[in-house]
């Protein structure tokens, strides 16, 4: 099972507690095979450079530029994000869409705005290590269900591509015009 985390290694995005989720993850599911991929950089690499007991588990790519980031997506099953804060976030949608389900907190702004609970999207609170680890044990421990969750993330994206948007942006400006 490949994880992957897109983002800035920073407090805003919640990078510590993804560095002490993995760190929970491999006493909880040492034995059982998952690898945590990290695209990025920042001011919290360090937490990576200080643990060297999660070498086995994880694979810093470093920064990539925008258009890097889909052939990495399609080598994984699952994104992870645990933002603190983060406006919108567009990388969530890009996961969905690239079938991938999704690990996120509700303080990012796309995380929220998807409606209803869907499977394929898993909500922990901002800042709870705990409970982000505990969220990527189940995929660990779950690994039959990625694929109908991954069909299931593309039609939740779907809600998100460009005829969707175009038809809610047209509804908006009609219902503020009105």
């Amino acid at each position: 099972l490949r994880f992957l985390f897109a983002g800035h290694y920073s407090f805003r995005k919640g990078f510590d507690t993804l560095i002490g989720a993995i760190e929970q993850l491999k006493l909880l599911c040492g034995d059982l095979k998952w690898h945590m991929t990290l695209c990025g950089d920042g001011d919290l690499k360090h937490l990576l450079t200080e643990r060297p007991e999660l070498e086995d588990r994880v694979t810093n790519l470093g920064f990539l530029e925008i258009a890097e980031v889909p052939g990495v997506m399609k080598r994984h099953v699952v994104f992870v994000t645990s933002s603190r804060y983060d406006g919108w976030g567009m990388v969530v949608p890009e996961a969905l869409a690239a079938g991938m389900p999704v690990i996120a907190t509700p303080a990012m702004g796309s995380a929220n705005d998807v409606t209803g609970n869907p499977d394929c999207l898993r909500r922990i609170a901002p800042g709870d290590t705990n409970a982000l680890a505990q969220a990527m044990r189940w995929f660990v421990e779950n690994v039959q269900a990625i694929d109908e969750l991954g069909g299931q993330a593309v039609q939740v994206a779907s809600r998100y591509d460009s005829v969707a948007g175009s038809q809610r942006f047209t509804e908006l400006v009609t219902r503020v015009l009105s």
